[in-house]
């Protein structure tokens, strides 16, 4: 490209080479031409002597900087309230622009907000009564008001600016405010007198106080640099300009005339320079009553407290560093009432001793609220990122849920928590905000109280020794997969088996039972990057038919299965596993199908119960049809004490590799007698955040602590936290709604250590 040396001037600086773009003149001077969004020039310099490198490339961006660059805003918004109480302090949320919110450096911005009144009708500026408050900056010796009838639009004055001074920027600004609505237009009679190619009436409007100001309207002269000329125009025409685009902003105006550049025509008569009249602005509100805020260092809200009934407007802006100010948001239009009670957020307090575990309630039980408006909580700890989410605090972790309800959970392996004697008290403070269908909010604290115990170990046991699941086995994905986790460090004998056609006969007489499964385990290594899945090495991996050995038949006596005959195609397989994770894949031989049970049994809890060895978390994925079709999940607990399981069944959001899945689970859980399989008692469950038959925030606790994932608020899958009485046998029953068939996955994970 074309270069041009520059000279340096009165002996300062040094000669710079400059390179001209898109093939202009080098022996001109150019303003580049606004860019509709960012235009960047890659600049290679080459041949370069003396230098530790013979070239360089580098960057140039040109930018228009009243423009924000594609996905980027200025914006500064409010949200809160629209109905504020009179006399109580309302909260308002500030959402600051990403660039703006400086998360690394909280304490270097900040807010101001302002609140006001709006009239409504239009604004008439003539200039008979002369500047008035309207703010003048002038450069030169001559008076931007114009008392010549000859060049008035009506009336017998009017405005007149020009080039006092060259280089300058000359104004006249209106020191009101105006709330821009759809319909707003700016309307004047303009003349532009004699005025070069490098001088331009402008119009701007400014959303920050005349910080910074945007061009809405520009006209230049017509004149052409190092000519002669006469004045451009001879008689006044209306301009008009939209402004709807500013709707919802409030904005000052500014008629401007600038030189920019070169040469131009510094009369300051009336034969020079810009004269307007007759300005009108339609369609706008009028500003009063404003009350502006000192600057809040850090903040994200504020609260307005209204003095009356009536309209106000709500404002906010972002300011950097409490210095640099940025645009004023939309304005937010509210309407104070009397009457009512604001939202009122009780402060919270619990307990639990060392040891306990969790401890669950509501935050929003005793929080004061108005008539008929029901209160959810929408930030924890100053986020709304913590809401349901099981997030770490001081002494512990907690949930606090949309609907109020929390879980805390205390950490009695943190050292301070392990070292309280009896008698001695933690406290562990979590923050919360109650909010109601208007925006009103308040702000709360929720405190728990740890109680020292010396001795605050758990007495008894209890552990999951067999786990079963029978459902429809069907072609392709639709095969039944059945997943366990072995925990502890000792190894653990278990007995699989795939149940088909045993299980269609007496005293079982399941119809429909699958006439020759095969059943293979599957290992899964998470010390690969990524984890890797492959068969289990033993020569009986897979099995459809499970042979009749006396070792086998032996342990599946021992263990309390139901008796296989010897010669049935029933899959089984006996073998030693370790800890992990583990999958059995249940399905027909050359794509039969029908109703499977896939069985997994704990066989050395019975041969040495103390092995620190068992079944941790059971998922099984199948097909859940319609009538005696559905999945049935069932395990045994044993022990002296009661054992607490998270219980889910999922449809929605399942990866069934393509298949249909169900569409709205329910779980029912029965507890039957080990002695005459009576039922005991039955605990169900069709959404897991329904609030009635769990609490959505021991859920979320639970679930979180044990590792299960994708619970979200509003679904309709199932899962409930309960704690099951030991040395029962329970049964889990998957079914959909009316006519509802597909692919499930249900779950039990083991929460007695939570």
């Amino acid at each position: 490209v074309d270069v041009s040396l520059e000279a340096y001037l009165t002996g300062f600086g040094d000669n710079t080479l400059v390179w001209v773009y898109d093939g202009l003149d080098a022996s001109q001077s150019h303003q580049h031409p606004k860019p509709n969004s960012d235009v960047t020039y890659e600049v290679t310099v080459s041949n370069i002597a003396g230098a530790p490198e013979t070239s360089y490339t580098y960057q140039v961006v040109v930018i228009d900087p009243v423009i924000a660059t594609q996905n980027e805003t200025t914006v500064t918004s409010v949200s809160g309230p629209a109905g504020p109480f009179v006399g109580s302090p309302n909260s308002y949320d500030v959402a600051l622009p990403a660039f703006a919110a400086l998360e690394a450096n909280a304490n270097v911005t900040g807010i101001r907000f302002r609140s006001f009144t709006t009239a409504n009708g239009d604004f008439v500026e003539g200039a008979e009564s002369g500047l008035g408050d309207l703010i003048a900056r002038i450069f030169g010796d001559y008076d931007p008001l114009n008392t010549n009838a000859s060049f008035a639009a009506s009336g017998s004055q009017s405005f007149h600016l020009a080039t006092g001074e060259l280089g300058t920027s000359q104004s006249i600004t209106f020191p009101e405010l105006f709330l821009i609505g759809d319909t707003s237009e700016l309307s004047y009679q303009s003349m532009v007198r004699l005025a070069t190619d490098s001088q331009f009436a402008r119009v701007n409007i400014s959303l920050d106080n005349g910080v910074s100001w945007t061009e809405v309207f520009s006209q230049a002269g017509l004149t052409p640099q190092g000519q002669g000329g006469t004045p451009d125009e001879n008689a006044f025409s209306e301009k008009t300009i939209d402004l709807s685009a500013y709707a919802g902003r409030t904005i000052s105006i500014q008629f401007a005339f600038d030189h920019d550049f070169g040469f131009a025509f510094n009369g300051t008569d009336t034969n020079s320079g810009w004269i307007f009249d007759d300005i009108a602005l339609t369609g706008i509100q009028s500003l009063s009553g404003t009350s502006t805020s000192a600057f809040l260092e850090g903040a994200n809200r504020f609260d307005f407290t209204p003095s009356a009934t009536g309209e106000y407007g709500l404002q906010a802006q972002g300011v950097l560093f409490g210095v640099y100010e940025l645009e004023w948001g939309p304005t937010l239009t509210v309407t104070a009432v009397e009457g009512g009670s604001p939202v009122s957020a009780v402060n919270d307090t619990d307990a639990i001793e060392e040891g306990e575990g969790y401890v669950m309630g509501s935050v929003t039980e005793n929080d004061g609220a108005p008539v008929g408006e029901t209160l959810e909580v929408d930030q924890v700890n100053g986020s709304s990122e913590n809401i349901n989410k099981r997030i770490e605090t001081e002494y512990g972790w907690v949930v606090i849920a949309t609907d109020g309800s929390y879980a805390y959970q205390v950490d009695s392996d943190n050292a301070t928590v392990a070292n309280l004697n009896d008698g001695e008290t933690l406290e562990d403070t979590i923050d919360y905000r109650s909010i109601d269908s208007q925006n009103n909010s308040d702000s709360g604290s929720l405190t728990i109280t740890i109680e020292g115990q010396t001795d605050a170990s758990a007495t008894g046991s209890s552990r999951i020794v067999n786990i079963a699941t029978r459902s429809e086995i069907l072609t392709g994905d639709s095969v039944m997969i059945a997943g366990f986790v072995i925990q502890g460090s000792d190894p653990m004998d278990v007995v699989i088996r795939g149940v088909g056609p045993t299980l269609g006969d007496a005293p079982h007489n399941v119809p429909n039972a699958i006439s020759n499964p095969e059943i293979e385990l599957f290992r899964t290594d998470f010390g690969q990057n990524p984890s890797v899945t492959s068969p289990w090495d033993i020569p009986e991996n897979p099995n459809a038919a499970w042979g009749g050995s006396t070792e086998l038949s032996d342990s599946m006596s021992l263990v309390g299965a139901f008796p296989l005959p010897t010669d049935s195609e029933d899959a089984a397989i006996r073998t030693t596993l370790g800890e992990g994770l583990y999958t059995v894949v249940m399905r027909g031989v050359d794509d039969v199908s029908g109703i499977g049970l896939v069985e997994v049994y704990d066989e050395t809890s019975k041969t040495d119960p103390d092995a620190d060895t068992r079944l941790f978390n059971i998922a099984t994925r199948g097909v859940v049809g319609l009538g005696d079709n559905i999945m049935i999940a069932g395990f045994v607990v044993v022990g002296d004490r009661p054992h607490r399981v998270l219980v889910r069944a999922k449809g929605p959001g399942l990866n069934a590799g393509g298949a249909a899945t169900l569409g709205n689970p329910k779980v029912n859980i029965i507890a039957l007698s080990p002695v005459d399989a009576s039922i005991v008692s039955q605990t169900s469950n069709e959404d897991w955040g329904d609030g009635v038959s769990n609490d959505p925030a021991e859920v979320l606790l639970v679930a979180d602590a044990v590792g299960s994932r994708d619970y979200e608020i509003g679904s309709v899958n199932a899962g409930i936290v309960i704690e099951l009485q030991p040395n029962l046998i329970y049964s889990v029953h998957v079914s959909g709604d009316e006519n509802d068939s597909g692919n499930a996955l249900v779950e039990v994970f083991d929460a007695s250590d939570i």
